[in-house]
């Protein structure tokens, strides 16, 4: 005979309300004899009857035929083994979903993070997902598939970055888990602060968040504890001392027991210390728009900001301009001022260390080079510029050099001319003889050549700084077209003045008033004379639309109007 007695009733492992009804899944039966199916049971309440809603052989089901989702609903099932039926003993599962775990904290352990909640007391717990805030969303991060589990450690969490978040949710024997209304802690992050007046360092840190309050905050210092901070405030100045210490704060769950440890962070010892050598080097404007600056430092402590000082006066009359984020591991900053305008003004430059009591270390000046240039419309450019400036021992400027560029080929700039320190800072150059080749224009710009001596090469180096580029001559100014003309007067004829114009791709069309072409020519050396059709055209102002090809066989097309003058 069959002890029902000995067999184990089926586990009920998850239910779940779906739009197709509610789903419920549940392990296979041990009947060793005639198997006749299971049997699933429903109730509203634990507590009241349940009624058989379903009979099946397989081990899931779709009830759609009572379940309201937004209400709760109760399932256990049992199975007929040689005709009698297995108890499903305690084993009831609401369609309600799991609960979420309650967690109790989140803490850095060990330059990692550790997660700890407690375990859900129910029989279809499957394990827990740990998820992170993702933006307006929460990202799961991994999954533990132990129901009993109540700690995580993230071994990929950096809390030297900033504060972390995580929160859990528990999965069942599906593993099905909804992501919605989490509960997120936060751990608490520790920084130190800047300015050391009083031979202390300040830290500060972010409150823990998850907990309903905090009873307290502690510091501690290579592991003893030196302080209590109220649970309001999240300061707290360190002592200097000549050796390191590591500092970490730990909040305090108002149960006096929970506590969460903050990242650690070292203190070094050292006094707050300004760099002995700030020297600025190089001021120049390579590109021709943005002025870069190079200049050596040495020892500095973290306290200590650089900025920028800039003015157009002279040395003397400099304003603070930005930040500059100089690393504490080298000795050489290279940037860039993005807010000049050197092709307008010559500035000057220092670079200021400033600590946090407001003590301040200056560089060495330097003047950019600004160049102007003068188009004097007979094929001559007329250039002036000021002396290149670099205040300091060791620095010897030993001659500038005026360059001029093809804008089309910036690679291999001419050398017009050398000057020597003292000399005028001046120069008329002829382009009467390099113009023909070209119609796009010409930059010139100056080049500075000198000697410094830098804490890095340790004895002089030849440096180059350059100035602005100025464009001197342009398309525009190769054809000349005039705005009005008289026959048989002073400017009897109509043609543009070119110079060097392609003949062979030239054309001239004049147009009236109507769109109908009355002239056109292919030669540059023949206008319009103001006939139409060999008569005289009446005067009025005409259209004009002039071709040709550039050296380089861009094409070049000037559209106007000219008026004809009786």
């Amino acid at each position: 005979m069959l002890n029902i007695n000995a067999q184990t009733e089926v586990e009920l492992e998850c239910v779940n309300t779906t739009t197709s009804g509610t789903y419920l899944q549940w392990s296979a039966h041990d009947c060793p004899g005639v198997f006749g199916g299971y049997v699933v049971y429903h109730a509203i309440d634990p507590a009241l009857t349940f009624f058989e809603i379903a009979n099946t052989n397989n081990t899931d089901v779709i009830i759609n035929d009572h379940t309201v989702p937004a209400d709760p609903h109760y399932y256990y099932v049992t199975y007929i083994c040689d005709g009698v039926e297995v108890p499903a003993g305690t084993n009831t599962i609401s369609n309600q979903g799991l609960p979420l775990p309650d967690i109790n904290k989140v803490t850095v352990a060990s330059g990692s993070v550790n997660i700890e909640w407690e375990p859900i007391n129910s029989s279809n717990v499957g394990g827990y997902v740990i998820a992170i805030p993702n933006g307006a969303n929460t990202l799961a991060i991994d999954t533990i598939f132990d129901p009993n589990a109540g700690i995580y450690q993230d071994f990929f969490a950096d809390p030297d970055s900033g504060p972390l978040s995580y929160t859990v949710f528990a999965i069942d024997k599906c593993e099905d888990f909804e992501i919605s209304g989490s509960v997120f802690h936060t751990t608490v992050y520790l920084e130190q602060g800047v300015g050391s007046c009083d031979s202390s360092v300040p830290i500060n840190w972010t409150h823990y968040e998850g907990w309903d309050s905090i009873l307290e905050y502690r510091v501690f210092i290579n592991g003893t504890q030196v302080a209590v901070v109220p649970s309001n405030e999240n300061l707290y100045n360190i002592p200097v001392t000549t050796t390191a210490q590591t500092v970490i704060v730990e909040a305090v769950n108002p149960d006096g027991v929970t506590t969460s440890q903050s990242n650690a962070i070292i203190i070094d010892g050292a006094a707050p210390t300004l760099p002995t050598h700030l020297r600025l080097f190089s001021t120049t404007v390579p590109g021709g728009d943005l002025v870069y600056l190079t200049f050596e430092y040495n020892t500095f402590t973290p306290d200590v900001s650089f900025n920028l000082l800039r003015g157009t006066v002279d040395e003397n009359n400099l304003e603070e301009g930005i930040f500059l984020d100089v690393e504490m591991n080298k000795v050489r900053f290279d940037g860039s001022d993005p807010d000049a305008n050197p092709n307008s003004f010559s500035y000057f430059y220092r670079i200021q260390a400033k600590d946090g009591c407001g003590a301040v270390f200056q560089s060495n000046y330097s003047r950019t080079v600004l160049l102007n240039a003068t188009d004097n419309f007979n094929k001559t450019i007329t250039l002036d510029w000021n002396e290149y400036e670099l205040e300091g021992q060791g620095v010897s400027i030993n001659h500038y050099d005026l360059l001029r560029y093809d804008t089309n080929d910036y690679s291999n700039p001419t050398l017009v001319a050398t000057f020597f320190p003292g000399e005028t800072m001046s120069y008329t150059d002829d382009v009467s003889d390099v113009v023909s080749v070209r119609d796009d224009g010409y930059e010139y710009q100056i080049r500075v050549n000198y000697d410094v001596q830098t804490l890095t090469e340790g004895s002089l180096s030849g440096e180059s700084s350059y100035s602005n580029r100025r464009i001197v001559i342009k398309n525009s100014r190769i054809v000349d077209v005039p705005t009005a003309f008289k026959p048989n007067g002073v400017n009897n004829e109509f043609k543009p003045k070119i110079d060097f114009p392609n003949a062979e791709e030239y054309s001239m069309v004049i147009i009236n008033r109507w769109g109908e072409k009355i002239f056109e020519s292919n030669d540059p050396e023949i206008g319009w004379s103001g006939l139409a059709d060999d008569v005289l055209a009446p005067q009025g102002v005409y259209a004009y639309v002039i071709k040709m090809k550039s050296h380089n066989s861009r094409d070049l097309i000037r559209k106007g109007t000219v008026m004809l003058i009786r």
